[in-house]
């Protein structure tokens, strides 16, 4: 994506795609399940916006054009964007919403809740493995569900085991106790829960494979299960 000459000398080494195989034809072929999709407006609060206009200004400088025309970002610009999509990514009303979304759920099962790697409240010195700034959109969440919901939750990140991994998918896939998981991008690749039927995702994305990577999670097939829904 960054290198447009070594993609265009790929394609044309690879040739064209041999095949294509989207959700709509996996859906009318009986591989992947029906499903809603309702998505909810999220606007940033008014600190956050003056934070955004404040990285985009920021960003806008650390951007210039090459002498080959393209249009190039230094380091620090990319940190920048990285900062500006947490800010996206951690959006306060994003709790607000969840929670008001929720509430008809509360005594349902097989939900997954999909957080973002990032922090709620504040986004100076965010990292991926420190906590000390903010709360974790995780642990956010988990504390809405089960502490003011009153629902029974669970985390699924690199911190649980493989063996407590296949423990919280089968007592989830058995609704007892578990009726929510709360979930980071771990679950982009490699795991297999059919048995979600209603997916909450926080963390939007505009990479086109994980975004079909996060909704085709919700879409296996599973018993008792004529459709999903994903907000």
């Amino acid at each position: 994506h960054g290198d447009p000459v070594g993609t265009q000398i790929l394609k044309s080494y690879f040739g064209p795609k041999c095949i294509e195989y989207d959700l709509n034809r996996a859906i009318r072929e009986g591989k992947l399940t029906p499903y809603y999709y309702h998505p909810v407006l999220v606007y940033l609060e008014e600190d956050e916006l003056e934070k955004y206009k404040d990285l985009s200004y920021k960003i806008s400088r650390e951007c210039h054009v090459n002498k080959h025309g393209e249009l190039k970002i230094t380091e620090n610009g990319k940190r920048l964007l990285l900062a500006r999509a947490r800010l996206v990514a951690g959006a306060r009303q994003k709790l607000t919403v969840l929670r008001e979304v929720m509430k008809p759920y509360v005594n349902d099962s097989h939900m997954l809740v999909y957080c973002g790697a990032t922090k709620v409240d504040t986004f100076e010195n965010d990292t991926f493995d420190s906590d000390e700034e903010g709360e974790r959109q995780i642990v956010a969440v988990s504390k809405i569900l089960g502490n003011e919901l009153g629902m029974k939750v669970t985390h699924f990140t690199s911190s649980e085991s493989a063996a407590e991994r296949e423990m919280i998918k089968r007592k989830f896939a058995d609704a007892d106790p578990y009726q929510a998981i709360v979930a980071i991008k771990c679950l982009d690749e490699g795991v297999n829960i059919p048995s979600i039927k209603t997916a909450f995702i926080l963390a939007s994305t505009t990479n086109p494979k994980e975004y079909i990577q996060r909704r085709g999670r919700v879409l296996r097939l599973a018993p008792k299960k004529p459709y999903a829904v994903i907000y």
